[in-house]
Parts: C-alpha cells; sequence; structure tokens
C-alpha cells in the first residue's frame, strides 16, 4: 500500500488526499502500513486511524471543499522518539478546533447530539495538539504515543 505514501525516509512518509470522500478509505490502509513498518502498539494504530480519519472526515465534508480539485488535504507522518508526529494540513475555510468547548460526555454515548465527539476524541487521544494558520493553509499537529 505504499504506492499511496511518499517516502521521504524510513521514518517519515506523507501523503496527499484529493478533494473527494472515498479519499478517507485510504487512510485506514496507510496507518496498518506505518503500523507494521515502525511496530507500533496495537491500539496505537486504532488510535492513529480515528484521529486521522476524524480530522480528515471533517476537513473534507465540512471544510467548503466544495468541487474545486485544488482543494488537497496533506499529511505527514513521522516517527520521533518512538512516537507518532502527525500534521495535518488543508487550504479550507479556517477552523481551529482547539477554539471549539470541550464536549461532555453525560449519559449513554449513542444518546448523544452529532457533532463535538470528534474534537473530543481528537483532544483526548493525542498530545501535543497544536493549531496555526499560516497562508491560508489550516495546520494542525500532535503526537501519537507508541506505548501500551
Amino acid at each position: 500500500m505504499y504506492n499511496l505514501l511518499n517516502k521521504i525516509n524510513s521514518n517519515k512518509f506523507n501523503i496527499v488526499l484529493q478533494n473527494d470522500v472515498k479519499e478517507i478509505a485510504k487512510l485506514e490502509f496507510i496507518v496498518e502500513s506505518l503500523s507494521s513498518d515502525w511496530n507500533l502498539y496495537g491500539k496505537v494504530g486504532f488510535n492513529i486511524n480515528l484521529v486521522v480519519e476524524e480530522v480528515v472526515s471533517n476537513i473534507i465534508i465540512h471544510g467548503e471543499m466544495g468541487s474545486d480539485l485544488e482543494k488537497k488535504v496533506v499529511l505527514d507522518f513521522e516517527l520521533i522518539n518512538n512516537n507518532i508526529c502527525i500534521q495535518i494540513k488543508d487550504n479550507c475555510k479556517e477552523f481551529n478546533p482547539l477554539d471549539k468547548a470541550e464536549k461532555r460526555i453525560e449519559g449513554e454515548l449513542e444518546d448523544m447530539s452529532i457533532g463535538g465527539l470528534g474534537i473530543l476524541f481528537i483532544r483526548k487521544l493525542s498530545n501535543n495538539l497544536k493549531y496555526k494558520r499560516v497562508n491560508n493553509n489550516n495546520i494542525l499537529s500532535f503526537e501519537i504515543l507508541n506505548s501500551e
């Protein structure tokens, strides 16, 4: 599945996703490949996939990409000190997920209203979560610890 990834070196890969919701399906295979190559613990791959899919799907669905083929999502994955550093960059409308209030889970998960849970998952499953807006690009970076 590495034909989807641009290998920069053994510890760094990136991928460019097009403005199409079908692109989200590629993420599971990418994370599976990285998990295998980098010997990540089982739940770590799951956490990476959950967070990355949530961010990318929100960008594609809510980022007002429209039919503009110039709109892209660039993902960088890097293994540093046995932790996975991820940067997700898009050229869609400005959106800082860190500005959103953290949703509180009250009662049963299936009874909750839609919206805000993805940001909660991102905050709970990642470390060093940072956002910046540079040259009309949203840049979200975070780490996922490779530990049991």
